[in-house]
């Protein structure tokens, strides 16, 4: 053999090693290989001699390959070695890994010593893969996830959830004594050492039950957990598996459960006091006017003269007892109309009304005050408002309130307004306004709260209760009507009231709507003016209302406590609608609350749409199973889900999941062509893009509620959580084209909410219809 094997034993070592040998010339040439290179390369010694040895690799290794040799025919020692060659080859079988051993020869060639690794190289890739899947599971579990190592008492591992929840890294939690990750006690009382030690038994006996625990987290906050050991197999160590969840939300919500219902207890025990309070303030006020009236009658006759000549002294005293009596039996009068209006035993009394007769009547009962001091009293009634029909009593009652009041408050010289006039076609207004001392914004809020005055103390320079504009308030919202204010400090104020120009009998001008608990509704609206008419025209309907004006503190609101309905805008201003009813259906006491879509604008129109639920993009399977269910249709191949969008809203994975769920889907792009398949399909599920190019979305809504038959699909809103401001922009313009005005539209609130919450048509708005 040229090249120099030239003895037996070499020779032979040769032919039968099991290691795969190739001789190289200085260009990398085979020149020699041996049996077992032959054998397992699959190829003849005559084949492959003198072709370029890079050519058994595979072509992502040759340049690897060459670039090693050439490196090793650089190096300055005659007979230089190298570091293995891991290469993929080429073996007529199928791929072969070999882990090449070179050596540089003196001629310039070279030796290449191969062993074949292919099993262990592939099961080290195995392993490899298996321990990144591994780390990938433990990472991504949905619990922080610790490793500990029994008997050196340390963390060995800890995932991410882990360094996320503990506020510490993975090799600061394998650093740290695993007691200096809990507080000295457990909320028990027990060390929590001793405790620890005592769960470690238990695991490790095979008693896997899960516990609490407080873990302590980087920043010193305490963490309330549950905790679940189980222990890993491993040769010679004792590991056990922490499985860790963070339950400081349950326990709060826990927390606010125990709370809600002490303070449930406590309101039920606030209530029947108050009831037992307004009894005995009733029974005393009668009580107390019985011997009044006789005061007054007896101090009257004595200033008639009836029962003897009086000196100037004596009808001086006699004069004071007359006024003092009168004053005391006045506001025993309030007292007594307060209870009874807090106990809702106040009726009402309507009748025909000539407004401008009514205001004379009782401005002439007060030009006495105004002549004391000088004041100047400009009465202005519309011609137009015509004949009312309310009680005039109670009309009275608040009409003097409000000019008690003004001449009170208004310094000598000064000057008050009375006016009244329409306010829409069935409601009318009523205002007086003074020259006074005005009212700072801060304590308007005080104004018509009971038993309070802003010049409150003993040293008060005007005198009363603090039960005139209370009562006035309470009068005036139990006829259906609202009061207000506007004033400035120095500049005088305007006490308004708007009541309906049309009572509807001997009661209350509202119903408390016909349960056992009062429905309780959450509104949304950025806009006082919408805040104001949504919350009168509900309070008036008897339900209980909260409002709120921006999507985080409706948020705050439903997570707290249980709302029967929520009104929310499309265009809510801090967030979007659809990400706030998909954030309400996730959970909370609120999560099956009726969900009315509404629309409010200054000049009093408004719009309403009952929707059951919204989905965003993208697309959660388990959400739409969710909405679907909220329906109440069942699945099945008769029950058809209609999707409308122009073409480019809508996407294959929701008709696809649509499918999935049992549902028979149906695409139309336009608007007449979703209203034709709801007629003559009947579909029972409408998913609907609103901002859909070439739909106006709310417009559609209100023409499927529309739909005769009384056949009213179920309507869940589909979309993007973020709105562009041309999106806002369009779907404000498309609102605004669905506005009904006035009571019309107030009539459309109440009966989506009843319907919402499964009732019959919603009282309170006389002739209400929806």
């Amino acid at each position: 053999m040229a090249g120099g094997i030239d003895t037996e034993v070499a020779q032979t070592a040769w032919e039968r090693s099991p290691l795969a040998t190739l001789v190289l010339d200085q260009h990398q040439r085979i020149r020699h290989l041996n049996p077992a290179a032959v054998l397992l390369l699959g190829r003849g010694a005559t084949e492959l001699r003198g072709n370029d040895w890079t050519e058994l690799c595979a072509p992502l290794f040759q340049p690897i390959a060459r670039t090693r040799l050439e490196r090793l025919a650089l190096a300055t020692e005659a007979s230089a070695a190298a570091a293995p060659m891991i290469l993929d080859m080429l073996g007529l079988r199928g791929p072969l890994t070999l882990s090449w051993h070179p050596a540089r020869l003196a001629d310039g060639g070279f030796l290449l010593v191969g062993v074949n690794i292919t099993e262990e190289h592939h099961a080290q890739l195995q392993l490899r893969a298996s321990e990144a899947r591994f780390r990938t599971l433990v990472d991504h579990a949905p619990e922080a996830i610790l490793v500990l190592d029994v008997d050196a008492n340390a963390y060995v591992d800890a995932n991410a959830n882990a360094e996320r929840l503990l506020g510490r890294s993975r090799d600061e939690l394998c650093d740290l004594d695993p007691d200096a990750l809990a507080p000295p006690t457990q909320p028990d009382g027990r060390s929590s050492h001793l405790a620890a030690q005592a769960y470690l038994r238990q695991a490790l006996s095979g008693e896997t039950q899960p516990f609490e625990w407080t873990y302590q987290h980087a920043s010193g906050a305490a963490l309330a957990t549950e905790v679940h050991l189980l222990r890993l197999p491993d040769q010679g160590r004792r590991l056990l598996r922490a499985s860790v969840r963070d339950v400081s939300e349950r326990r709060h919500l826990e927390q606010l459960r125990q709370r809600s219902a002490e303070l449930s207890e406590q309101n039920r025990l606030i209530l029947a006091a108050a009831r037992l309070k307004n009894d005995f303030i009733a029974n005393m006020s009668h009580e107390l006017r019985t011997p009044l009236n006789a005061i007054i009658g007896f101090a009257e006759l004595m200033m008639d003269g009836r029962v003897g000549t009086l000196d100037d002294e004596q009808r001086g005293c006699i004069n004071d007892i007359l006024s003092s009596g009168r004053h005391l039996l006045t506001l025993v009068n309030g007292v007594l109309d307060l209870a009874k209006l807090e106990a809702e035993r106040l009726e009402f009394f309507p009748a025909e009304v000539e407004p401008a007769a009514l205001v004379e009547e009782v401005a002439a009962t007060l030009r006495g005050l105004l002549g004391d001091k000088q004041l100047g009293l400009e009465v202005v009634v519309d011609p137009g408002l015509g004949t009312l029909f309310i009680d005039p009593g109670k009309l009275r009652q608040v009409l003097y309130n409000y000019l008690s009041n003004a001449i009170k408050f208004t310094p000598a010289g000064g000057h008050i307004t009375l006016r009244l006039r329409g306010d829409g076609a069935r409601r009318f207004r009523l205002e007086v306004t003074d020259t006074g001392i005005g009212i700072s914004v801060a304590d308007q809020g005080r104004l018509f709260t009971q038993f309070q005055q802003l010049d409150a103390g003993l040293g008060k320079r005007h005198q009363g209760t603090g039960l005139g504009l209370v009562l006035t308030k309470k009068l005036v919202e139990a006829q259906g009507g609202q009061v207000g204010v506007s004033s400035l400090p120095g500049q005088g104020s305007t006490f308004f009231a708007v009541l309906p120009r049309r009572a509807g009998g001997p009661q209350p001008l509202y119903t408390p709507v016909a349960t056992a608990r009062v429905p309780r509704v959450l509104a949304l609206e950025s806009s006082p003016e919408g805040r104001h008419e949504l919350e009168a025209t509900l309070r008036q309907a008897g339900y209980a209302i909260d409002v709120v004006a921006t999507v985080a503190q409706a948020l705050e609101r439903c997570g707290a406590r249980r709302y029967d309905a929520v009104c929310f805008p499309l265009t809510p201003g801090d967030g979007s609608a659809l990400e706030f009813l998909a954030q309400l259906r996730a959970g909370g006491p609120s999560a099956e609350a009726a969900a009315l879509v509404t629309a409010l604008s200054p000049e009093g129109g408004m719009v309403c749409i009952h929707v059951n639920d919204a989905l965003t993009r993208p697309l959660a399977t388990d959400a739409l199973a969710r909405a679907l269910a909220s329906t109440g249709v069942a699945p099945g191949p008769g029950r058809t889900v209609l999707l409308i969008d122009s073409g480019l809203s809508i996407d294959s994975t929701l008709f696809a999941a649509v499918r999935d769920l049992g549902f028979r889907p149906l695409q139309v792009a336009t608007h007449e062509a979703a209203l034709e398949i709801a007629r003559t399909t009947h579909a029972e599920i409408v998913i609907v893009d609103v901002l859909a190019p070439g739909l106006d979305g709310v417009r559609l809504l209100e023409a499927l509620r529309a739909e005769p038959g009384g056949r009213r699909p179920a309507i869940i809103l589909w979309g993007t959580a973020t709105l562009a401001d041309a999106d806002v922009q369009r779907l404000r313009a498309s609102m605004a084209r669905a506005l009904l005005r006035g009571e019309q539209g107030r009539a459309r609130l109440l009966g989506e909410l009843a319907r919402g919450l499964g009732r019959g048509a919603a009282q309170g708005l006389t002739g209400a219809t929806s």
